[in-house]
């Protein structure tokens, strides 16, 4: 699962990685659900800055309430998708998101810069 900034370089689009994310399956889940019009199809999928600031607010609220995490980020089963516990490396993947999330909402301009686009490939 990836998060990158497409670049336009020497009339070439170029990908540049945000975030890269393995087995996180919460994550991936609120993508399916918040960008991909519930299609897990493996695409590409343009994010603007609004649904970013959403999935950080999604990430502080179940850092806020550790006891009911499958109210903010539910996990997913399925193959390849990671644990469906809410444990340790669960909150760890999130409270990481979250603070690159911040980067990146804080580093770009998104009215002037570049595309930010998620993919996952299963």
């Amino acid at each position: 699962m990836y998060l990158v900034v497409e670049r336009q370089k020497n009339n070439q689009r170029v990908h540049e990685e945000l975030i890269y994310w393995r087995k996180a399956n919460h994550i991936h889940r609120w993508f399916i659900e918040h960008v991909q019009s519930h299609c897990d199809d493996c695409k590409v999928y343009p994010v603007n800055q609004t649904q970013l600031r959403a999935l950080m607010n999604q990430c502080e609220q179940t850092l806020l309430h550790y006891d009911q995490p499958e109210r903010y980020l539910p996990t997913l089963y399925g193959p390849f998708f990671g644990s469906i516990d809410y444990d340790d490396l669960y909150f760890l993947e999130i409270l990481r998101t979250k603070e690159l999330l911040h980067v990146i909402l804080t580093a770009f301009s998104f009215d002037q810069e570049p595309r930010i686009l998620y993919s996952s490939s299963w």
